[in-house]
């Protein structure tokens, strides 16, 4: 459940399908990812609130609208693959596009681009990174709710990315070493999830999904399914 002091972003990804009936379709013969709406639904599920960002601005612009000091936990649900967070992009039926822009996703090569520019954009607003850092709370955290987030395409703890993305924001990262896993359900008019990480018939036919994120989080953390990347210690402080 939502705890206060909590931010919740999702990526942005458009859903696809033009009724809920291609949606569940799609669903059944296994032809489907989670779309921005899908992702809504599971924040909310979970009791909290989700901002949708269409990029590195928008994220930004959601962190800065926050007291200082005040954000405790930072979810970002989206899609990813190793070494490649991605902020916004198009479902295909059960792949994802990412645009090549720079501001689309967080890779090794755009963080160290960021880490280098002495301000953001926000809206029509420029924001130091140090306005950036100083809105987390200390000992705060960032979890990437996405596929392999934590890990090199053999699966392999990949704390040398989840580092530099906790350089970027002064904050310890918690990313995955295995899928994030959506099992989409009817649930009268509209459809409702479970969620896990691990293996699709572990998550959704063995029926350890859950409904609340944050379970499956704890779940992953229990079960050694994630790994860690804490920033250097010469960042500026809070």
């Amino acid at each position: 459940m939502a705890e206060q002091g909590e931010l919740n972003l999702i990526g942005f990804f458009p859903n696809p399908h033009v009724t809920l009936e291609d949606k569940l379709a799609a669903i059944k013969s296994r032809s489907w990812q989670p779309d921005s709406d899908d992702l809504d639904a599971v924040v909310r599920a979970g009791k909290g609130v989700p901002i949708e960002i269409h990029g590195m601005n928008s994220l930004v612009g959601a962190i800065i609208k926050r007291a200082r000091g005040s954000i405790k936990q930072l979810n970002l649900l989206t899609h990813a693959s190793p070494e490649h967070i991605g902020l916004r992009g198009l479902v295909r039926g059960r792949t994802i596009e990412f645009p090549k822009e720079a501001d689309a996703t967080l890779t090794f090569k755009s963080i160290e681009t960021y880490r280098n520019t002495p301000f953001f954009y926000a809206g029509a607003e420029t924001v130091e990174h140090s306005d950036i850092v100083g809105r987390f709370a200390k000992g705060a955290e960032m979890v990437l709710f996405a596929c392999d987030s934590g890990a090199t395409k053999g699966g392999v703890p990949d704390r040398e990315f989840l580092v530099a993305v906790a350089s970027m924001f002064n904050v310890r990262v918690v990313g995955f070493l295995a899928r994030t896993i959506y099992c989409g359900e009817t649930g009268g008019p509209t459809l409702q999830y479970r969620v896990g990480i691990g293996e699709r018939d572990e998550i959704c036919a063995n029926g350890l999904g859950v409904r609340d994120f944050h379970r499956a989080v704890a779940r992953a953390v229990k079960d050694g399914r994630v790994a860690f990347g804490d920033p250097p210690k010469q960042l500026p402080k809070r």
